[in-house]
């Protein structure tokens, strides 16, 4: 039996893409309706929107502390041994693993790449990196699929998970192979082990917000750990992400008069950290596996992978897929009705006056056009202030939280007690075992601060951002209903009407969000709440993307890697080796130490949190903008176009009347084909 007449997701998403396929003719019939209206402004918007929905893929990103089987996961899921899987090694670098006619590999370099790597690259690596280093960022580069092991995987096993993934020159990988499953849109996104601060910032910061599910991988053998629990309560539910998948792998390892036990457990721990009914599987990946690559339906089943897949494939396509459809949809629907009511039958009046009639409500139009353009000019500049305020507010407060921490150091520390501790009379090097002691307290630290940090954001971060963020809207209100006004008696000036007819009454946010095709944001389903929620609600779902800024940067701030260095150097710890209570004198140094470094950069790191929330809010801004821009450019459009024709004379202009009534035939029925998918989808 092949594994393809196995695969229980690949028919689903098949169907899925049919759907999509549907759509995408639906939105080309109305992109070549608004090209023969000379819309210029919707035929952006609906480039866009189409090029979106050809572009979406599901992504499914798989989390869990290393040793745990992911890798082996992902080769089931995709039923060959596509990823490096070994007992000791750990992947180092996040691998996406995504559709391509021919198995290659895109090896992508971190940024700023490193003066110093702990290892010898590559000759062709080092030639790369040589050619383009001058540069800044070292472009991707192309490497066969068969190397992929030399960069995902630690290659110094004796090392651990953190002191490997802060060493790694590289970002990720792209691993392109010829799969149904990918084929299907589907791309498998592995990352490093979550057992450290750094890799855990990094998935979070780069792929939660893009992730479509969520698979966090834990062995039977040692289920719901406290560290686990930890990245589920404080980084994947605690910033919005519910619709958790839990595999529980190895169950196979499990025996048979214990498995009742383990299950029991399992929904007892995990039941109330995921939203879906069927969100805790138990699953052996090495046998599923084996037996996709044997074609062994039975064995499969056994492995608990059958049951698994048809949940992944249900809620990728019953959920995210629906959204995936939905948005674009309800795009298209819009403009089908403002077409409808408003475009043609503004140009239908527009036609039907003469040249010079058209030439004076133009002129007459000018002054409205003028000061809908100056509204939209002040509104943005009100943005910007407002952003800018946002900055500073979130930079001092993040400078202030710091500042205070640095001071509860050594109160930290005092409190600790050691598992090292420094002897003299011992085979050990007196300079390993001071840090092992400087990275125990290191990270003691980061522990505490990064609870202390969970505080700050739930108490002042969150708050404050809140409270900005939805008063944005009330700030500019009176100024988009200006600009509305502006461009209503713009439309009237041109038609010579006395009395918009054709306008539905639609909040001014909700309207000029609208016009901008919709406002894309970080933050699983936030595109979905923007569309049909309303402005506040969207500005909500901002924040917890946001705030795993404060998180990453947080963590960010100190790494024992760095640390130990700096506090061996002469003049630091070792002159306190021949002190007595030594171990006490490295604890209260390397407390000075972080309490120092954590003042002498509070400045630059909370600059550096202001101006995270400053871009990241750009995307409001940006689509504002963009909105007003299309409704203004909506009017010129309008102007053009029937100049253009009626300048033709009379044969071109009754040719022109006649392509907008079967346009708006052709829209009528497009429009319940469009209102029927959505009902469907």
């Amino acid at each position: 039996m092949s594994t393809d007449s196995i695969d229980v997701i690949s028919a689903p998403l098949t169907t899925f893409n049919e759907k999509k396929s549907k759509l995408h003719d639906y939105i080309g019939k109305a992109l070549n309706i608004a090209k023969s209206l000379g819309l210029s402004g919707e035929v952006q918007k609906l480039e866009k929107t189409l090029s979106q929905l050809d572009g979406d893929s599901f992504k499914t990103l798989i989390i869990g502390e290393f040793k745990r089987g992911k890798s082996t996961f992902i080769n089931a899921l995709l039923g060959q041994d596509v990823l490096p899987a070994y007992a000791i090694p750990c992947t180092a670098v996040i691998n996406e693993v995504k559709y391509g006619p021919e198995k290659k590999a895109v090896l992508h370099f971190a940024n700023p790449f490193p003066e110093s790597t702990p290892y010898e690259l590559a000759p062709d690596v080092q030639k790369h990196v040589d050619a383009h280093r001058a540069e800044g960022e070292i472009p991707p580069m192309e490497i066969p699929a068969d190397r992929v092991e030399e960069f995902v995987v630690i290659p110094d096993p004796g090392k651990d998970q953190a002191q490997s993934v802060f060493e790694s020159p590289y970002k990720k990988v792209e691993l392109f192979w010829p799969l149904p499953l990918l084929k299907n849109n589907v791309e498998i996104i592995d990352s490093p082990g979550l057992n450290e601060h750094k890799s855990r910032t990094q998935v979070t910061t780069d792929y939660l917000g893009q992730a479509d599910a969520i698979i966090f991988v834990m062995t039977c053998s040692a289920l719901a750990s406290a560290s686990e629990m930890d990245v589920v309560d404080n980084t994947l539910r605690r910033n919005g992400y519910e619709d958790l998948f839990f595999i529980c792998n190895r169950f196979d390892e499990v025996r048979l008069a214990e498995r009742d036990r383990v299950v029991s457990f399992a929904h007892k721990k995990l039941d109330s950290k995921t939203e879906l009914p069927n969100g805790i599987q138990f699953v052996s990946s090495a046998n599923a596996l084996d037996a996709k690559i044997a074609g062994d339906a039975e064995k499969l089943n056994e492995s608990g992978f059958v049951e698994l897949e048809k949940n992944l494939s249900a809620f990728l396509i019953d959920n995210r897929g629906r959204l995936k459809l939905i948005k674009p949809s309800k795009d298209l629907r819009k403009f089908i009705n403002d077409a409808l009511l408003d475009f043609i039958p503004n140009k239908e009046k527009t036609l039907s006056q003469s040249l010079a009639q058209l030439e004076e409500n133009a002129k007459n139009a000018e002054p409205q056009l003028r000061n809908a353009e100056l509204n939209r000019d002040l509104t943005i500049q009100k943005i910007e202030k407002i952003r800018n305020d946002i900055k500073n507010d979130a930079g001092n407060s993040f400078e202030d939280f710091l500042r205070a921490q640095s001071t509860r150091i050594k109160e930290w520390l005092d409190s600790y007690e050691l598992k090292n501790d420094l002897k003299f009379f011992t085979t050990t090097k007196t300079s390993e075992q001071a840090k092992a002691i400087i990275q125990e307290c290191s990270e003691y630290v980061g522990q505490c601060m990064e609870k202390a940090q969970m505080e700050w954001e739930d108490n002042t971060f969150k708050p404050l951002l809140e409270e900005r963020l939805n008063s944005l809207g009330n700030d500019i209100q009176t100024n988009l209903e200006e600009f509305y006004n502006d461009i209503s008696d713009a439309k009237l000036s041109i038609t010579g009407e006395s009395e918009n007819v054709g306008v539905r009454e639609v909040g001014v946010m909700e309207r000029v969000l609208s016009a901008a095709g919709g406002l894309l944001l970080c933050g699983v389903g936030s595109a979905a709440v923007g569309a049909t929620l309303g402005y506040k609600e969207m500005l909500k779902s901002l924040i917890p993307s946001v705030a795993i800024i404060a998180g990453a940067t947080v963590l960010g701030i100190f790494n024992p890697l760095i640390l130990i260095p700096l506090l061996l150097t002469a003049g630091g710890i070792q002159a306190l080796f021949t002190m007595k209570g030594v171990t006490k004198k490295i604890k209260d140094k390397t407390a000075e130490n972080i309490a120092n470094e954590i003042q002498s950069h509070a400045d630059e790191n909370g600059k550096a949190l202001g101006q995270a929330v400053f871009e990241k809010t750009q995307t409001i801004q940006d689509a504002i903008q963009a909105g007003m821009n299309n409704e203004i450019q909506a009017v010129k459009d309008t102007i053009d176009s029937a100049r253009a024709v009626l300048q033709q004379g009379e044969f071109e202009t009754r040719q022109k009347k006649e392509e907008l009534e079967n346009s708006r035939n052709t829209l009528r029925t497009l429009l319940d084909s469009v209102n029927d998918f959505i009902d469907n989808a």
